[in-house]
């Protein structure tokens, strides 16, 4: 018998293993995937929730204190309270235009998980691939 046919012996039970092995883990990733994919959506569902309960709940509170803000600047008519009102005004709108961002895009996402999650998933893989 020749090196090669003892090599080739040798080797093809281990090969058959590796190959069987292979299957057995390709029969178990195709029952697993379906799983995962829907803990994906889900976690992804909540996160964009959560985001966008917390910029509406943001939104509501600087809006509420402004209107705070500028009744007691009227109430008491002082000019030099009066003046911190139009830069309280610029800065509470600033953050409104962040947290309304932040609100929408994340409300958004969590509209497109919930209607169309396999045009999600798509988006989803290509930017993990980029």
């Amino acid at each position: 018998m020749s090196t090669t046919n003892k090599l080739v012996e040798m080797v093809a039970p281990v090969l058959e293993k590796a190959v069987a092995a292979l299957e057995r883990g390709a029969d178990w990733m195709a029952g697993e995937i379906p799983a995962v994919i829907q803990e994906l959506l889900l976690w992804k569902m909540w996160e964009s929730g959560v985001l966008a309960v917390i910029g509406l709940v943001l939104s509501v509170l600087l809006v509420w204190g402004y209107s705070k803000l500028w009744k007691y600047a009227k109430r008491d008519y002082d000019p030099f309270q009066l003046s911190y009102v139009p830069v309280g005004g610029a800065i509470t709108g600033l953050i409104l235009i962040v947290t309304g961002t932040v609100f929408l895009g994340n409300l958004l996402e969590l509209i497109k998980i919930v209607v169309a999650p396999r045009v999600w998933l798509l988006e989803y893989a290509a930017s993990v691939l980029k």
